[in-house]
């Protein structure tokens, strides 16, 4: 398009300024008093052509600028259409994350996940409804005196975002606060999932394989399990990978910046510390934002140090691969101080009020280190102790018998509820099988290449690797057992960093990644179908009524569905009792599609004077069929398919016309789990 000037068309200038005769009235002619055969061009600056030429510049100018807004309609449409092209692969599992995990969070009822009532009634819930944060052995004292710990005393930036995101969903729209908390696990976990890609692409520099390397991980049921629930694990894991991917980037840009000032080539440099090979160079925003990738990487400790304590191990990690840096000139010890100093004052600003606040408290930044001379000093008797059998080749043994190695496997990749949510067994053979398969294969092929960086950056994460399973077997044997496989969660990321570096390095490796991705996306896929399986069944009761015989007919048993109340609590509607004579027996039939624990079970009786509640202390049930009573919990256990129990109505005063069922269901499982 030809450009326009203030009064008109180029054409219509260059016609004015060569002296070319333009067309014009005779009527105008005349009041000019000159004839019409001797036409004479007006001044430029005529009034009477002024109007004209503004008014068509003024619409060639519009649609000029209409066709510069389409054209740039166009153009960012491209580019984003381009960039969704690009990404579509990560995009796809942003999507699948969030609506499995919203579906998990839906079916999945409250506290049948590990410790959640721990964390959202004595950390989450008492924020909101005291507007304070808990003091550890005080506000949890019930908690206190039947665990080890309520999780008071860790740093409780996590349980405050909880808060705050529960009691706004509660306020705008009707949710639980439970549900309401769960909904940041989940957004943890898209930020676990494309920190750890930006992470491993920062390592790698390849797409394909960053993807790779992240997928793999981020797709194991129990890592995504972490992200479905409130805990602490999806805080941590989250944290972890924004550390990561800021402590890579701090070392790529230092090693630019000085390979720079020696007057090497920057296109030779490696995106990692420990890659020796040349690949693209770092972008060049890196140099103009190096105080920034400092100051990001501070804030990154800062935040590691709300983290739960087991991911402090990363912090010796970062100290070595500093060091290794600094001695191979890769950084200079004065970046370093930089950092040093950034990340004592940010950690101070993001998480130091937490371990100033337990050591006011408490007398140490750390109680959860502190004896058992402690809680005596402060007068609190507790019915459980640490477990302390000491290190030993005995104890290691005990370990072994009680399968805690199996059973921290199998945890790790897919177990879920309270430990007892799985497979078949069959299951986790398979998984026994080729998860160490795949590890042997890829570190022979990995040997093959010869390759001593590569080999000697897996011998350092393989003592990683073994630092963090000592600690568990440490921390099980010495404090509380619990063999959970996401309390080895912290070598997730350093293995996936590794593997996108090694696979990217050696091509041939790749199929060794390829082939685990595709097991944890299989798992992944029937780990949704075992959650559906699991909890999607309704709470039903069946509920008959008999005379002094016990004679219960099987036609007049009547099938109750228990609706959700609140949390995980279910009650039934009110059941009428038929019959010319007072019921003197009833039997509750258990859900038959689904174990569980009943938690406090109440029967409620309408009678002709006036309701009662059944008092388990004094008429405990009889006639228990694949069932256990806990008289303390009034609680109870079911432990087979057929589970009943009969109550005697008998010391009811009056005629008993109606019965409603209430509980807590937890624990609850399929019944072929053992098989």
């Amino acid at each position: 398009m030809k450009k326009q000037g203030k009064f008109g068309s180029s054409r219509f200038l260059r016609d004015r300024d060569a002296g070319a005769p333009r067309e014009a009235s005779d009527s105008c002619l005349c009041e000019r008093g000159k004839p019409a055969d001797e036409p004479e061009s007006p001044p430029p600056f005529s009034n009477e052509i002024r109007p004209a030429m503004d008014n068509e510049g003024d619409k060639i100018n519009l649609v000029a600028a209409k066709c510069r807004l389409r054209y740039n309609i166009i153009l960012f449409m491209n580019i984003f259409l381009s960039r969704l092209k690009q990404h579509r692969i990560l995009i796809l599992l942003n999507a699948l994350y969030a609506a499995a995990g919203l579906l998990w969070i839906i079916l999945i009822p409250y506290n049948n996940a590990p410790d959640e009532n721990t964390h959202f009634r004595y950390s989450v819930e008492f924020i909101i409804q005291h507007h304070r944060l808990p003091v550890w052995g005080v506000d949890d004292l019930e908690r206190f005196r039947h665990a080890l710990s309520s999780y008071n005393q860790m740093p409780a930036l996590n349980y405050l975002l909880y808060a705050a995101a529960g009691a706004l969903a509660n306020k705008l729209c009707g949710l639980e606060i439970y549900l309401g908390a769960r909904l940041v696990s989940l957004a943890w976990g898209l930020v676990f999932l494309n920190f750890l890609f930006l992470a491993a692409r920062q390592m790698c520099g390849s797409y394909p394989n960053a993807l790779i390397a992240a997928a793999g991980v981020a797709l194991i049921p129990q890592v995504f399990f972490s992200f479905c629930y409130v805990n602490g694990d999806a805080h941590s894991l989250a944290i972890a990978a924004i550390f990561w991917f800021t402590l890579v980037r701090f070392l790529s840009a230092q090693a630019t910046i000085e390979l720079r000032r020696r007057g090497r080539d920057a296109a030779a440099l490696p995106l990692s510390i420990a890659n020796g090979r040349a690949r693209a160079s770092v972008p060049a925003v890196f140099l103009k934002s190096f105080d920034l990738n400092t100051i990001f990487l501070g804030a990154a400790i800062g935040l590691l140090f709300s983290a739960k304590y087991n991911y402090y191990i990363y912090f010796p990690c970062m100290a070595g691969l500093l060091a290794r840096a600094a001695l191979r000139r890769a950084i200079s010890w004065k970046a370093i101080g930089k950092l040093v100093i950034a990340s004592a004052v940010l950690s101070l600003l993001v998480s130091g009020y937490w371990f100033i606040r337990n050591y006011l408290l408490y007398g140490n930044p750390l109680p959860i280190l502190m004896s058992e001379e402690f809680f005596r000093g402060i007068g609190l008797a507790r019915e459980i102790h640490p477990v302390n059998r000491g290190i030993s080749l005995a104890s290691l043994g005990w370990l072994v018998q009680q399968g805690f190695f199996g059973s921290t496997f199998d945890s790790f990749f897919a177990v879920f509820g309270y430990l007892n949510v799985g497979f078949h067994n069959v299951v986790y053979i398979i998984l026994q099988f080729i998860v160490p398969l795949i590890v042997f294969l890829f570190m022979l092929d990995l040997i093959k290449t010869g390759d001593k960086a590569a080999l000697t950056a897996l011998g350092w994460l393989i003592v990683l690797v073994f630092t963090v399973i000592a600690m568990h077997v440490w921390a099980c044997l010495t404090y509380d057992y619990q063999p959970q496989g996401r309390y080895n969660f912290t070598i997730l990321l350093p293995v996936a960093l590794y593997t996108g570096w090694a696979i990217t390095r050696h091509p041939s490796l790749r199929v060794h990644a390829v082939f685990f991705m595709i097991m944890m996306a299989w798992l992944f896929t029937v780990s949704n179908i075992l959650i559906v399986r699991t909890y999607s069944a309704p709470v039903e009761f069946s509920i008959a009524a008999a005379g002094a015989d016990r004679q219960f007919s099987a036609s007049d048993r009547s099938l109750q569905k228990a609706e959700r109340i609140e949390k995980n609590y279910y009650a039934t509607g009110q059941t009428a009792l038929g019959g010319s004579r007072p019921p003197e027996f009833l039997r509750v039939g258990l859900p038959d599609k689904f174990m569980a624990r009943y938690r406090d079970f109440t029967v409620e009786l309408e009678t002709d004077k006036g309701v009662v509640t059944n008092d388990w202390s004094a008429v405990p049930p009889e006639e228990l069929a694949d069932a256990v009573f806990n008289k303390q919990l009034a609680a109870l256990e079911v432990c087979g398919y057929d589970s009943s129990f009969i109550l005697p109505l008998r010391h009811i005063a009056g005629k008993v016309k109606s019965v409603k069922i209430g509980c807590q269901v937890e624990n609850r499982r399929l019944y072929d789990l053992d098989k």
